[in-house]
Formats: C-alpha cells, structure tokens, sequence
C-alpha cells in the first residue's frame, strides 16, 4: 500500500515533522501500530535523509507475555538492521507509590525514558504511534468527562519534539498495510478486554461510530481537532497580549485587574487557566467549575476567597483578583533562596523533576508560544534549540558568565549578583541553570539573553521553580 506511505509523507511535510539530518527515536511496543509506524519511519528515512532508532519499554508488568514482546522486538530490529534499545521500567511501584492507575504511571514512566534520550543529544525527535482511532477515543473520553476546547485537541501531530506521524491513517488502514507486507505483531493483552474505559470506547464506540453513522467519522473528528488547536492558538496568542495588559507580578502571586474581566469570555478563561498554569506548573485538576467560580468571584465583594487544586488561592481585591500559592505561603520565595548542590550539579532532563533543598523544578516543551513571554520569577520559557549540551542546575562557579543583551554581551555572573545587590551570603547558594557554554538562568532573577524567545523560535522549554515548603 504505497498510497499509506506516500499519506504519511505528505502529512509528515505538511508539519515539518522531520528534517534531514534527525535522528527519530520510535517508542517500539511491538503491536501493529507501532510496527508499521517503525517500517514507514525506516523506509522514509533512507529516501528522507533522517536516521530512525527504536526503544522498547518493558513495564514489569505481564510477565512471560512481556518478556517475550521484547524479545520479538529485538529480533525484528535485528532482522532489519536497526538499533533497538529495551529499557525496564517498575510500573506496578510508581502507581502504587504515587496512587496512579497502572496505564498512567507506564504513561509517565515512558515519557521520562524517552526524556532522557532527547536530552542526552541521542535523539532529535521521538515518533509516537497514535492514529485516526486513538485521537476520535481521546476526544470522546475528555468530551464524556467533561473538557474544554484543549480536551478536543489533546493529541498533536507535533509537541515540541514528539511526532505522531500516524494521526492521518485509521487503525484498519494500519493492519492493511501490515497484512499486504506480511507482517506479523503482537497484541498485549491488556487492550483486549473491557475492564477499561478506554478500551470500551476502543470497542465499542468508535467502531459503531465508523460502521453505521459515518464511515468518514475518523477524519471528521481529526478535522475538528485541528480546527479546535487553530481556533485555540488564537485565542492563547490574544489571552497573553491580555494578562500583559491586565495583569502584573506581585510579590504575592499575580493580581488580575478588573479590566481584565471586561474583555470577552474566551479570553478571559483562557487567561485564567494560563494564570493558573503558570503558578502551579500544570493545569492538572483545575476544571471548567474552578474557572467559573474565579469568574463569579471576580464579580463579588471584596475580602471572599476561594481555594483551587495544587495549592492555589484567589483573593477579590480592590480592583481586582490576587491569585497566589495559598495560605500565608502565597508569598512568592524570597529572590535570595537557593540550594547547595553537588559541585557537578544534577542533570535537568525534560519531564523529569528534580528537587534541589527546598525547590522542584521541573522542565516541559511547551505546546505553544505566546504573542509575548511573560517576566516572571520563578517560571521561564526558553528557546531549546539555542541550548548547546547538558542542562545542569548547580551552583556558581568562579568564571561564570550570562549574556546580558541581544547583540552577545556578556557579563560575569559576579558583576551581575554585585549590580543586582544579591547578599554576598547567598550568592553561592542560588540555583543557575546552565548548559555546556554560560549560566543560562539564575533561578529568581533573570535568564541569558542568547536563550531568549523570539519570533524565530521553533521549541520552547518552559522551566518551572517551586517552592516545596
């Protein structure tokens, strides 16, 4: 079926999936989409100049069964000369560590896996296997529970360096594809039977969709997801014009005027939820009701407060709401704290959070770039691909140097710390951010020119600082 891979090609162009000269790391489980996703990489690799490896993660879950899907993984990349990583990981710990369900802790655990190859420069771009099928499940599950337009549009062709170049083909046209090339696979139990939300809509729903109201049911859920990231890119590019008109850093947290309310509904949500966001590291937990009730409350008098998830508080004030780490902790961290750190430092790797004395910071590509970044303390976003190496958090070192201006100064970190009037007492404690080169933020104060986002930037890492205590 060369009309498949001649489909995935052009879908991969039309979002600048690849470049020449990338090297595409395949989450490799051994079912039938992700083996067709690795022979179609592979195929347009050689014709596309872009080199194609696989990972296979092994959750410690299964047993038999799972060892046996790695070793037909191995042998399959064997038979096609292809390099094939297994790593293992302990799904069934972390989800009873961290009270998650086994399918969101292996989620998490692999995301932190591939994490890791993408910051250690073995990889540029990671190529996950979801389709048509897996994309219409997403938006029903987030539609059934209850979501917003970012429910509708939660499975990206591209997110930073992650790649779905499968989202433009249904599963049938995948085991087509399979069988035509005479291609076998495996099937993990655990997608089979129906003891899952997610597997009953798998079997149930969306085939019905597809069988007997439309047959075009796929593409037209693909078509509105697409819409719903355009529309939403709009209305995120004029929320943040708004909160930087609106809205400014305090101390506290983040007071949001009055004027901000009197603008239209979609943006003042959206600005919201940014705000949130970016007080809390996620939008994790916070619902279309939390948004409704900072709405109402924005209309109320003053002195009423209200409580949202992660920690977050929201105060009416005279001319307007004061959003803030809550309690008598909603003060933002004084700029002067720091850590001491181990001389080499602790790698910094995207997904994976890191906890240095008091703080956990925590790096993510970001889904999109605002009309302007905001300037605040202790949330950064960065342009990636001006980074050179390792990201390391440690602590100064003597010939340490930041940018200072667009055009490349630089300046010592010395003279800065002087010209800021850091205390000399903790200057050797604050936490910096570097790379291979310089200092590319000094966590609570200001971040390297030369990392900058700018128009021109492709992939932003959005760095987070948080206080634990």
């Amino acid at each position: 079926m060369s009309e498949l891979k001649e489909k995935v090609r052009a879908y991969m162009k039309a979002h600048r999936m690849v470049t020449a000269g990338d090297t595409v790391l395949v989450g490799f489980s051994g079912g039938a989409d992700s083996l067709c996703l690795l022979v179609l990489l592979q195929e347009l690799g050689l014709e596309e100049d872009f080199s194609v490896r696989a990972l296979h993660v092994h959750h410690g879950i299964r047993g038999q069964e799972a060892d046996a899907d790695a070793a037909f993984c191995r042998a399959f990349c064997r038979e096609r000369h292809l390099p094939c990583d297994t790593v293992r990981v302990d799904v069934p710990a972390l989800a009873a560590k961290e009270g998650l369900s086994e399918e969101e802790a292996g989620r998490r655990l692999r995301r932190e896996v591939i994490g890791r190859y993408l910051a250690g420069g073995s990889c540029t771009k990671a190529a996950l296997a979801h389709h048509e099928n897996d994309l219409a499940e997403t938006m029903l599950y987030h539609m059934s529970r209850g979501t917003g337009p970012a429910g509708l549009c939660a499975l990206k062709p591209v997110r930073g360096p992650y790649i779905r170049p499968l989202l433009c083909v249904s599963r049938r046209e995948i085991e087509a594809f399979l069988t035509e090339r005479g291609l076998t696979y495996v099937t993990d139990s655990t997608n089979v039977a129906d003891d899952h939300t997610r597997n009953r809509l798998r079997h149930h729903v969306v085939p019905y969709l597809t069988e007997a109201v439309n047959p075009e049911a796929l593409r037209h859920f693909r078509e509105l997801s697409e819409t719903t990231e355009v529309l939403l890119d709009y209305i995120r590019r004029d929320a943040g014009a708004l909160l930087e008109t609106a809205a400014r850093r305090t101390e506290a947290g983040v007071f949001v005027t009055d004027a901000f309310f009197e603008a239209h509904p979609a943006l003042t949500a959206e600005g919201l939820r940014m705000t949130y966001a970016r007080l809390s590291g996620s939008l994790k937990d916070l619902g279309r009701s939390h948004v409704k009730a900072l709405e109402a409350l924005a209309r109320g008098r003053e002195g009423r407060r209200i409580d949202l998830p992660s920690g977050i508080t929201a105060e009416r004030q005279h001319g307007g709401l004061l959003i803030s780490r809550g309690g008598e902790g909603a003060k933002a961290p004084a700029r002067t704290d720091g850590a001491r750190l181990p001389e080499e430092g602790i790698v910094l790797e995207e997904g994976v959070p890191v906890v240095c004395g008091e703080w956990r910071i925590l790096a993510k590509f970001q889904d999109f770039v605002p009309l302007s970044i905001p300037d605040y303390a202790y949330t950064k976003w960065l342009d990636y691909d001006r980074m050179k190496g390792t990201l390391r958090l440690r602590n100064r070192r003597p010939g340490d140097r930041l940018t200072v201006t667009d055009d490349g100064v630089r300046k010592s970190l010395s003279d800065y710390l002087i010209n800021e009037k850091v205390p000399c007492g903790v200057r050797d404690q604050l936490i910096l951010l570097c790379d291979d080169r310089e200092v590319l933020w000094v966590v609570g104060h200001r971040i390297g020119a030369d990392v900058k986002v700018t128009s021109g930037t492709r992939r932003v890492l959005k760095i987070t600082a948080e206080r634990l205590t």
